[in-house]
């Protein structure tokens, strides 16, 4: 299924992308880290989150067309609603979704006119379902779910696939 796949593989931590892009690897397809200009150094592409065009010719330039997009939820300060952090939660929530748009955004021309791709969200399962001392960890995974939702909706009619699954 993932065989002479090519999948960018963004978000989350050093340890999260590297088990995702071993696995689907291991499945035969190729992949490529990309991580966010802000964060310590890593693997991957740097990217700043701006500027789609420059991503995307240094994407070609590597010889990597993407199929598949993996979206990974970076951690999320935890704390209960009446113990929040006011300057940490919105950054945790911007951060997160300027990745999710941003790669989506300057990967959907290639899917559409190859008329294939899959976008595929991973999040934790006690974001997405709510839990104590997580408000920042559901805020993100609820805003991924309404984004996933929202792309596949515009993107089905070319056979482009978006969803969310919980781990």
């Amino acid at each position: 299924m993932l065989q002479d796949r090519e999948i960018v593989v963004a978000g989350g931590s050093l340890a999260a992308r590297a088990a995702v892009a071993a696995a689907i690897e291991a499945a035969g397809g190729r992949t490529l880290p990309v991580r966010m200009a802000r964060e310590p150094a890593g693997d991957g592409l740097v990217w700043d989150g701006a500027q789609p065009d420059m991503l995307l010719r240094t994407l070609a330039e590597g010889g990597f067309t993407p199929d598949g997009l993996v979206l990974l939820q970076a951690p999320a300060p935890r704390f209960a609603i009446d113990a929040g952090d006011d300057d940490a939660f919105p950054a945790a929530l911007g951060g997160d979704m300027r990745l999710a748009y941003g790669l989506t955004r300057a990967l959907t021309p290639g899917f559409l006119a190859r008329r294939r791709g899959a976008i595929v969200h991973i999040r934790p399962a006690d974001g997405v379902f709510g839990a104590a001392d997580n408000a920042a960890g559901s805020a993100i995974a609820l805003a991924a779910v309404g984004f996933a939702r929202a792309v596949a909706l515009d993107l089905a009619e070319a056979g482009i696939r978006s969803n969310v699954v919980t781990a």
